[in-house]
This record gives structure tokens, C-alpha cells and sequence, in this order.
């Protein structure tokens, strides 16, 4: 036992060095990494500070025209618009503390606030669903009432195109001319450098939408057909229903992060095996992924190394800088523990022991 504990003192120091200067690579890249999900993180915050002002401006419009149209599709929607409102101003909330320095209490940081914040922006997108739908319903029941088209169309028309601008500055990044998308709203594979509250304000700006175009042809409907002001809570109804279905992915990889389950972008199988055939790896155990928010990545393992390989002492500290290059190169991994068992002292025996991930 006095042997083991004096290579794993070796293993300690040999991997303080590299921290404090042999490493320069490897902090390089960590330094990368930061410095991109710090970019990620203030992009999104100055999207969500517009979309909260562009969204408080239709709010106010909406309240307006809805009282003068007597129309509770369009009062709806400004409801819509004031749970979007908060939705957003949480979201900034989130971004601001994940942006925080860890602390001896946090001691991963303010990481999973940016998720609780999804969490409870796509809640609130539920409740007022549910609300829309009750009084959808309770609206569809009632005797027939005037409604006066122009001015829904007119509001309407104006929160479309609105949400529409909010939809552009929340989704494309333009750069010389030129803009491409950014933001994965129905849960595309590559979401690595995207906040998911930014996923969140776009769920929420989709919904603005639809219950926009929603209205407008309500109101055009109305307009050609003013007897049929059923149109106006049945269409209410069904896109609220739908707004509620563009959530469900988001809520379910949310839950995932939650439950520290495995990142998409990353194939255990095939990082199980980089590690394995590293020169001087006889094996590998407790490989564990999971995420701290979107596009953070934690990763501990346990390697199992010979005394000799092809006759050489094996060079523990290169077993761990190469596993760290592959994890936080290959990977992403923000975050990476390796700890290093050698075959013939019985630790890799009882550390294999340990439960790890089925077939």
C-alpha cells in the first residue's frame, strides 16, 4: 500500500506541474473555451434585453387595441406578451448569475441557474396556455358578441410583425452582410455554444407568433363574416395547444440536464475507446458525462495503466495530459477529473467494482 501511495502522490504533483506550466496547451484551450461560453452568454443577454423591450412595447399596443376591438383573442395575447415579458427578464436574471465565479459553496458556479431559469420560463409558457384555453373555452360558450375586425387586423398585424423582428434578432447572427441561424428552437443536434434560455425566449417569441397569425385571420375571417365570431376562441384554442407541443422537447432536455444524463454530442462508446487506446491504457472504469448547462461538459474516469509498456516505464503524467487533450479537444469537455490506477497494486480491482453504465 505504501508503494500505491506514493505513485498517487506522484500522480498529484506530476499533474499540479502540468497545471502550472507543462500544460500551457491544454490552458489554452480551457482559456478558449470560457472565453467562448462568456460570448455565448453576453450575445444572448443583449437579445433578451431587446426582446424585452420589443415585447413591452406590443404588450401595451395589444391592451389597447384589444379593449377598443372587444376581442379576447388579442387580450389574450397581451397576456401572452406580458408572460413573455417576464419569461425574458428571468432569463436575463439566469444569464447574469451563470456568469458568476464559483464559490466554496458553488463550487461548479452559478452554471445550473441559466437551466432553472428555462426551466421555469417554459412552465410559465404552460400556465398561460392553460389559461388561454380555459377562457378559449369559456368564450366559445358564450352568447355571440361584436367584435370590430379592422382594429384586430390592425393589431395584429403590427404584433406580427414585431414578433417577427424578435424572432430574426433572437435566431441569426449577422456578421459582414451575411446572417445565419443560431439558435436551435426545436432541439437540433447542434446545440453545444447555445444558451437554452435563448432557446426559451425563441419557444416563447414562436408562440407570440402563431397566436399573432392566429388573430389576424380570426380578424380577416370576421371581416368577410362578422356573424361568425366563434373563429376567434376556437383559433385561440388551437394554437395554443400547438405552442404547448414546441415546448415538450425543450422541458425533456432540460430534464435530461437535470438528471446529469449524457450530453447528445458525445458518443460514450467511441470515448470509452479513444481513452482505451492510449499507449499504456490496459483499461477503463467509471467513465461518467453529464452536463452543468447546455454546452458545459463534465467528465470523470478512471484508468487502468501497467507498470510497462513495450518494456518502458509508463509515463504516467503523458497518459494524463493525452486523456485530457482527447476529452477537452475532441469532446468539448469543459471539465475533466482522470484518475490513474495501476493494474498490479489491486486499486483498479476495487475501483472496477464500482456500479458503471449498462450495454
Amino acid at each position: 500500500m505504501g508503494g500505491s501511495k506514493r505513485r498517487d502522490e506522484m500522480l498529484i504533483a506530476s499533474n499540479a506541474e502540468d497545471e502550472n506550466g507543462y500544460g500551457s496547451v491544454d490552458n489554452a484551450n480551457d482559456t478558449q473555451r470560457h472565453l467562448v461560453r462568456h460570448q455565448v452568454l453576453q450575445r444572448a443577454r443583449n437579445r433578451l434585453l431587446v426582446a424585452a423591450i420589443l415585447s413591452l412595447v406590443v404588450m401595451i399596443a395589444e391592451i389597447g387595441g384589444g379593449y377598443l376591438a372587444d376581442s379576447l383573442a388579442v387580450v389574450t395575447d397581451a397576456a401572452h406578451m406580458l408572460v413573455d415579458f417576464l419569461g425574458f427578464i428571468i432569463a436575463l436574471l439566469a444569464i447574469c448569475l451563470a456568469r458568476k465565479q464559483p464559490s466554496q459553496r458553488l463550487t461548479h458556479g452559478w452554471h445550473r441557474a441559466e437551466i432553472l431559469g428555462a426551466l421555469f420560463s417554459v412552465l410559465i409558457i404552460w400556465v398561460m396556455t392553460g389559461v388561454l384555453i380555459y377562457f378559449g373555452v369559456k368564450r366559445a360558450m358564450a352568447d355571440r358578441l361584436q367584435i370590430d375586425s379592422n382594429i384586430m387586423i390592425i393589431t395584429a398585424s403590427i404584433g406580427l410583425a414585431i414578433n417577427f423582428v424578435l424572432g430574426f434578432i433572437l435566431n441569426f447572427t449577422c456578421d459582414g452582410g451575411s446572417c445565419k441561424p443560431t439558435v436551435a428552437a426545436f432541439g437540433a443536434t447542434d446545440t453545444e455554444h447555445q444558451s437554452v434560455n435563448l432557446r426559451a425566449a425563441t419557444l416563447h417569441v414562436i408562440g407570440d407568433i402563431l397566436q399573432s397569425l392566429s388573430i389576424l385571420i380570426a380578424a380577416i375571417i370576421l371581416y368577410f363574416r362578422p356573424d361568425l365570431t366563434i373563429i376567434d376562441p376556437i383559433l385561440t384554442i388551437i394554437f395554443s395547444v400547438f405552442v404547448f407541443l414546441t415546448t415538450c422537447r425543450l422541458f425533456r432536455d432540460i430534464i435530461l440536464i437535470l438528471m446529469e444524463a449524457k450530453p447528445p454530442s458525445i458518443d460514450y462508446a467511441d470515448a470509452r475507446r479513444r481513452l482505451v487506446e492510449i499507449d499504456g491504457v490496459e483499461g477503463v472504469h467509471s467513465l461518467r458525462i453529464w452536463s452543468l448547462t447546455s454546452g458545459v461538459h463534465v467528465i470523470t474516469v478512471h484508468l487502468v495503466i501497467a507498470s510497462l509498456y513495450d518494456g518502458e516505464p509508463v509515463n504516467a503524467r503523458s497518459i494524463l495530459k493525452e486523456a485530457r487533450h482527447i476529452l477537452e479537444t475532441k469532446y468539448g469537455v469543459l471539465y475533466s477529473t482522470v484518475q490513474v490506477e495501476y493494474s498490479d497494486d489491486g486499486m483498479a480491482f476495487l475501483c472496477a467494482r464500482t456500479p458503471g453504465p449498462s450495454d
